[in-house]
C-alpha cells in the first residue's frame, strides 16, 4: 500500500513539474505578453499589442550606423519565461552582421509582464523576422504631423 501511495505522488510531482515546463506560442495563449514600458492601444487585442510594441522596441533600438551590408532578414527565436525574464533562443539569417546587430538590440529587453493561461503566468515563445536595408531613415523626433 505505502508503494502505491508513493507511486501515486511521484506521479503527480511528475505531471506539475511537468506542466511548469512547457512553453506555448502566441496563438495558445489567452493574454501575450506586454512590454513594461509600452502602452497597449485598446482598439487591438493583446496579442496584436505584443507584436506591435516588440516590432517598435526591434526598429528604435536598432543600430544601422556601422551596417554595410545589402538588404537581409533575420529571424529571431526568442521566450519570455512565466517570471517575465527574457531570453533567446536561436538567431538565423544569412549575414553575422546583420545578426549581431538585432541581437544586440533585443538584449536590451530585460524583463517583460509574462504571458497568461487562465491568469496564471506560463511561458512563451515567438519568432519575429527582421529585415534590415541598407538605409533605413527613423525619425525619432515627435515633431511629425502625421
Amino acid at each position: 500500500m505505502k508503494n502505491l501511495i508513493l507511486f501515486i505522488a511521484l506521479f503527480v510531482f511528475t505531471l506539475s513539474i511537468q506542466s511548469q515546463d512547457k512553453v506555448y506560442t502566441l496563438t495558445e495563449v489567452d493574454v501575450a505578453p506586454k512590454m513594461k514600458n509600452y502602452k497597449n492601444i485598446d482598439s487591438l487585442d493583446s496579442k496584436r499589442n505584443f507584436k506591435r510594441s516588440i516590432k517598435r522596441f526591434i526598429v528604435i533600438n536598432l543600430d544601422l550606423s556601422r551596417y554595410n551590408g545589402e538588404k537581409t532578414r533575420v529571424f529571431v527565436e526568442f521566450v519570455i519565461k512565466d517570471n517575465g525574464k527574457f531570453e533567446i533562443l536561436r538567431v538565423k539569417g544569412r549575414s553575422d552582421q546583420a545578426k549581431a546587430i538585432v541581437v544586440k538590440a533585443m538584449e536590451k529587453i530585460k524583463k517583460m509582464q509574462p504571458a497568461s493561461i487562465n491568469e496564471e503566468s506560463v511561458s512563451m515563445s515567438f519568432i519575429i523576422p527582421v529585415t534590415l536595408n541598407e538605409v533605413i531613415i527613423i525619425d525619432k523626433t515627435r515633431n511629425s504631423k502625421w
